[in-house]
């Protein structure tokens, strides 16, 4: 278990427990939450991780297109575009540990073969070399085949990156207006706790604050699955 997203997780079903029913007994049950949420946010680092090998992709792209343009051969590129990556990401950067593995590996003559783009989980990665190799293969123009599959590829990790900022932006307002009952339970239990009073000492009211509670998840579950994007 993660400590920091089980402590995070038991602090906030501390909070509803006390917000919906004035009582932290219930604190257990929310806790269970802890198994979605540790979920959640594996799928937040992968993705986080995924949009740092883009940017650190694009930046090689650049580098190898510069090299390209100068008449430099594949073994070349790679290798002048790893200067200037581990200048700009370290050693920790899986694309410049993946490239300096590959350059290890595989010798100029099987450079096509650099396999290690098909584990990477990139598939702009893969289809990069896939259009080297071919253009090596039928003996086609490299450089101005690398230039357009370089291009394309930038303009599609573009737009997505635009299409995934409007689809943030919607996915933040709508956990702002999710967090609206709570904060107005939250606003009257310190202001004015007698009006709450009747929800949390009737059946009525607790079934009512039960029903809140569930419309919540309900509604935090339809904005995460309509505003997820999957391109």
């Amino acid at each position: 278990m993660d400590r920091k997203i089980l402590g995070i997780t038991v602090l906030t079903s501390a909070l509803i427990s006390w917000l919906m029913y004035d009582t932290f007994l219930l604190t257990p049950v929310f806790s269970l939450a802890y198994f979605p949420v540790e979920k959640l946010y594996k799928r937040y680092l992968e993705k986080k991780e995924k949009r740092k090998l883009e940017k650190e992709f694009l930046d090689f792209l650049y580098y190898i297109s510069i090299s390209f343009s100068l008449g430099r051969n594949m073994m070349q590129a790679i290798e002048e575009a790893l200067v200037n990556l581990r200048e700009l990401y370290g050693k920790d950067s899986k694309l410049v540990a993946d490239l300096d593995n590959a350059l290890k590996i595989y010798v100029q003559s099987n450079v096509e073969d650099l396999n290690f783009a098909k584990g990477s989980g990139n598939q702009d990665m893969v289809d990069f070399f896939d259009v080297y190799s071919q253009c090596k293969v039928t003996g086609g123009d490299m450089t101005q085949a690398i230039n357009a599959a370089s291009k394309v590829i930038s303009e599609k990790i573009n737009v997505t990156r635009e299409i995934e900022n409007m689809s943030s932006q919607r996915k933040l307002e709508g956990r702002i207006i999710l967090a609206m009952p709570f904060l107005i339970i939250g606003f009257l239990k310190v202001t004015g706790p007698d009006y709450l009073s009747v929800m949390y000492s009737t059946l009525a009211g607790r079934i009512i604050m039960t029903i809140t509670l569930g419309i919540c998840a309900l509604s935090y579950y339809l904005v995460e699955r309509i505003t997820r994007v999957n391109i």
